[in-house]
């Protein structure tokens, strides 16, 4: 008989809900899925752009990750500190948590310090309180001019500042700001 298996997922954004998700689906209940997250809700990031614009509320994009355990899905609201590969161990600002199998899905995170000035001259809609504070900031300063920066030339990167350029341009439309190339 195989003994039961914990599963930690690291990450409670799009890929670590899913894959979460499928390996319950698969795996049936015998074996422990648990999914830590330093946030208490999912924010679903393609809506970003729409909060941002004011077409959407951020609890409207938000749900609260511990609806996973009605799945068979367990929940932390911890920050990983460290993972122990040799111990098959995960330290969060918690507790230490003891896997088998370990899946990394933490995603992206921005790093504006790393150029002088950037983090004090900007905004950014990588994160809910960016989105919310870029369409307080658009409110405010209607007539100004917004300069789209992004590194790199990654496919996603085009087809985000294309989405971003067109949802600007719908929503200061006729407000006589511009938006710089």
């Amino acid at each position: 008989m195989q003994k039961n298996k914990t599963i930690v997922v690291l990450g409670g954004g799009i890929s670590g809900i899913v894959a979460a998700r499928e390996l319950r689906r698969h795996l049936g209940l015998s074996h422990r899925v648990l999914l830590i997250d330093r946030q208490p809700v999912f924010s679903f990031f393609p809506s970003f752009l729409w909060v941002m614009i004011g077409w959407r509320l951020p609890e409207v994009i938000q749900k609260s990750l511990s609806l996973l355990e009605k799945h068979g899905i367990e929940f932390r609201q911890a920050v990983v500190e460290e993972i122990i590969f040799e111990k098959k161990q995960v330290r969060t600002n918690r507790e230490i948590i003891d896997y088998d199998y370990l899946v990394i899905a933490m995603g992206a995170e921005m790093f504006t310090e790393r150029v002088p000035g950037l983090a004090d001259a900007s905004f950014t809609f990588y994160t809910i309180a960016g989105a919310v504070e870029i369409y307080n900031n658009i409110k405010q300063n209607s007539g100004s001019r917004i300069a789209i920066v992004y590194r790199g030339c990654h496919i996603h990167a085009r087809l985000l500042h294309t989405r971003l350029r067109f949802s600007l341009t719908h929503f200061v439309n006729g407000e006589g700001s511009k938006i710089a190339k």
